[in-house]
């Protein structure tokens, strides 16, 4: 491994961490568009969504007409759900969605573009285009087999159960995405799963 591959590498770990400042100090110098997308990261999961746009917006536009094109922009898109700007977000999926849709791109990119659609349609109370996006992202996961979306999915589907009362409903999905999550072996999103199963007994 390159010292600099060694460096990206030791970023992401400090972001999983959450030490986004450690991460953020190992980036700055990295020019490169890997670098430069794990620095928008770090920005944006430390709530500096000004910084992040600007990293974002930047890779966006040297991938224009290439294939990350769509990735940053997705990119693009949570940082405007993070910071709460579920419209803005939503406008960015779409174009997302219309470029996955260009490109030709697989399951996998629909399904995890439509978490996001689903996820954003709800914030804005589009109940029903929320639950239809949802259901069209779980059609795309089932093809594409990848355990952590399913997961996703699944958790999303329980916190829609959840927000509608339905107690029973929501277990089923945090069950669901609990096992999906385990098959990932992702520790850290089977715990927050077991944390949202026992707010539905309190």
């Amino acid at each position: 491994m390159s010292p600099q591959s060694e460096q990206l590498a030791q970023a992401w770990a400090a972001i999983e961490a959450g030490h986004y400042a450690e991460a953020e100090a190992l980036l700055r110098a990295d020019t490169t568009p890997e670098g430069r997308h794990a620095l928008g990261y770090a920005y944006t999961f430390a709530g500096n969504f000004g910084a992040a746009r600007a990293v974002y917006q930047q890779l966006c536009q040297a991938a224009k007409g290439e294939a990350d094109e769509h990735r940053y922009l997705h990119q693009l898109g949570m940082v405007e759900r993070e910071a709460g700007d579920h419209a803005a977000a939503l406008a960015l999926f779409e174009q997302e969605r219309k470029l996955i849709e260009r490109q030709g791109l697989g399951p996998l990119e629909c399904a995890v573009n439509g978490y996001e659609l689903a996820l954003s349609r709800h914030a804005l109370g589009q109940e029903r285009e929320a639950h239809a996006a949802l259901a069209d992202a779980f059609a795309e996961a089932v093809t594409a087999d990848d355990a952590t979306t399913l997961g996703c999915l699944w958790r999303l589907a329980g916190d829609f159960a959840r927000a509608d009362d339905n107690a029973e409903a929501a277990q089923d999905a945090y069950t669901h995405a609990r096992t999906h999550f385990a098959a990932a072996e992702d520790t850290a999103a089977v715990e927050e799963i077991q944390g949202r199963l026992a707010g539905l007994e309190r």
